[in-house]
């Protein structure tokens, strides 16, 4: 007669036991991997601004060694007198330039006597960077500088801007196309504002949109009022800074 041995009961206790640990620590490895989500809803319009660009203002505004200065080659929106300058290193390819511009307009009517903001182009995204810088010197060159920019403006509200915009803002504002395209292949002019953009990192700027407010640099699209960052420090937005300043 033959028997059939059954394993302990001690053994059974011992692989309920593993199989538990197992478990336990896959949950625990899961919980640490997995992004936390931050499911706060805030009532503000600039929300969306910080978070996509929370990389870039993650951290306070900080002082610089070597600090830039308005210069009169600026292009200047606002009281030229005015107590306070803002300059601005933008590239209007891209997203949070576009952005922080809506705050721009809006520091603009808040502070029409003390405060003019200097625009400055910086190339963050290669070469069609260039080419959007290049094609707003054009327009500039021909006294149709702002008009251009708020056409560069609307159309990137709208959807990603592309080569074929560029033209389409030119011509809704009178440049002539033909001039308009020479003035796109001129290797030399690509040539100055590359010197342009590389001869801003002595002042810390490695991409745009950069601020500086007085003797303040911040990095990104810093929204108009304070806000908590992920680390749960308070971030002092553009119009605390500025108040900050005009004391």
């Amino acid at each position: 007669m033959h028997l059939i041995e059954k394993a302990p009961q001690e053994d059974k206790k011992i692989w309920y036991l593993l199989g538990g640990a197992i478990a336990i620590l896959v949950l625990i490895a899961v919980w640490l991997l997995w992004p936390h989500q931050n499911k706060e809803l805030v009532n503000n319009e600039e929300q969306q601004l910080i978070e996509d660009n929370a990389q870039a203002i993650q951290s306070a505004s900080f002082k610089n060694s070597v600090m830039p200065e308005i210069l009169a080659t600026d292009r200047i929106q606002g009281n030229p007198n005015a107590k306070l300058g803002l300059i601005i290193y933008e590239d209007l390819s891209q997203s949070f330039s576009v952005d922080l511009d809506n705050s721009l307009e809006q520091l603009k009517k808040d502070y029409p006597q003390d405060l003019k903001i200097a625009h400055r182009s910086f190339s963050a995204s290669g070469s069609f960077g260039l080419q959007v810088i290049q094609s707003l010197d054009c327009a500039f060159e021909n006294n149709l500088g702002w008009e251009f920019r708020r056409e560069i403006l609307k159309i990137s509200n709208d959807h990603a801007l592309t080569e074929e915009d560029l033209h389409v803002a030119a011509n809704s504002v009178g440049l002539d196309d033909k001039k308009f395209t020479t003035y796109l292949k001129d290797t030399g002019k690509t040539m100055a504002i590359t010197r342009e953009s590389k001869e801003a990192a002595k002042y810390g700027v490695i991409g745009a949109p950069t601020i500086f407010i007085g003797d303040e640099m911040i990095n990104g699209a810093r929204p108009l009022t304070d806000f908590v960052d992920s680390s749960k420090d308070k971030i002092e937005g553009l119009k605390t800074i500025i108040d900050r300043k005009l004391k």
